[in-house]
């Protein structure tokens, strides 16, 4: 998952990005420099990421600050600059609940349990 103040949060399909790097990490040293300065100059070298749902706030969207994964990843909970956390449910793409109670921007989140959520504001 990423969150960006484009006010999405995208769902993003690992498996061949995990191979690439399963690969890279067998590579010699020096290739593996000459392939992180590759990345550094802006060539992403695990181009086999994709993008399989794109999750906007609503009815306001904001942009969202930080993301923690629930449920072993069937919810998640954001933190926005709106001062709201939201929790998500991944199957469905839906927010159900919002969480209105910071002054500030929520810039944290955290699982604690299943059952319980952390949040926190600057």
């Amino acid at each position: 998952l990423t969150g960006s103040v484009d006010t999405t949060v995208k769902l993003w399909s690992t498996t061949q990005a995990m191979v690439a790097f399963n690969d890279e990490l067998e590579k010699s040293e020096s290739q593996q420099r000459e392939n992180s300065a590759r990345l550094v100059q802006g060539q992403c070298a695990y181009s086999e990421m994709v993008c399989e749902r794109t999750f906007q706030g609503s009815p306001n969207p904001s942009e969202f600050l930080c993301i923690a994964c629930l449920e072993r990843g069937k919810a998640f909970v954001t933190g926005s600059k709106d001062c709201v956390a939201r929790l998500w449910i991944v199957a469905t793409g839906e927010c159900v609940r919002e969480f209105i109670s910071h002054s500030g921007p929520v810039s944290s989140v955290a699982a604690v349990n299943q059952a319980t959520i952390l949040t926190g504001s600057h």
